[in-house]
């Protein structure tokens, strides 16, 4: 069985007049027209849209509300459902393609579209989104500590921390950053020339 089938939309919309046509040619075209319009979106699509129409007419169904077409404050209810139970604007977002998408296949208006389904998703994605929690920027100062910090016997590891900071703050292994880098090292750290030397020199950036 087709997808259109499988959504029963052929039963409405469009498809109704297409239904008893009498000459033979438009019959047989008419018949093509399922495969045809279903292509209009990629396989994968098709197939994630009919999952969560199906869906839609589970939950529907369960509390004896008309599946198709649907009607927007039913469609504003099985969002907030969808909300409660999964918390996730995205699974929202695709319930409320997948039944634009039946309405479209039907050539009927989707209420899906109406204001009061889409107020309700935009309320879900607010209430769903995480609030972003900016990282502290890296200051002069820090990095500084950083280096002030180490003692005066630094590790090749420590150093390459530290190394890798100043790198990534002032430029990624431009010219004068290396040097500057390096004076600085090697001022505060005076017998780590060879492990500075090391250090630089096994960066793969340094060969571009």
């Amino acid at each position: 069985m087709g997808l259109i089938e499988n959504i029963n939309v052929q039963t409405t919309g469009t498809w109704l007049t297409l239904k008893d046509l009498e000459d033979p040619e438009l019959a047989r075209l008419a018949l093509q027209l399922p495969s045809t319009v279903l292509k209009s979106r990629a396989d994968s699509s098709a197939k994630k849209y009919l999952g969560a129409f199906q869906r839609w007419h589970y939950w529907a169904s369960t509390h004896n509300l008309p599946v198709f077409p649907a009607k927007e404050q039913h469609i504003a209810l099985y969002l907030q459902s969808i909300a409660n139970r999964l918390e996730s604007k995205s699974a929202a977002e695709e319930a409320v393609n997948a039944i634009n998408w039946a309405h479209t296949l039907a050539g009927l208006e989707s209420p899906a579209n109406a204001t009061f389904v889409q107020a309700t998703l935009q309320g879900i994605r607010r209430s769903c989104c995480k609030p972003v929690r900016k990282k502290k920027p890296v200051t002069v100062d820090m990095l500084a500590d950083m280096v002030e910090n180490m003692n005066s016997h630094p590790t090749l590891a420590n150093m390459r921390i530290t190394t890798l900071s100043l790198l990534a703050f002032s430029g990624l292994m431009r010219s004068f950053t290396l040097g500057l880098v390096m004076s600085l090292l090697l001022r505060e750290w005076p017998n780590s020339r060879s492990h500075v030397a090391r250090l630089i020199n096994s960066g793969k950036e340094v060969k571009y």
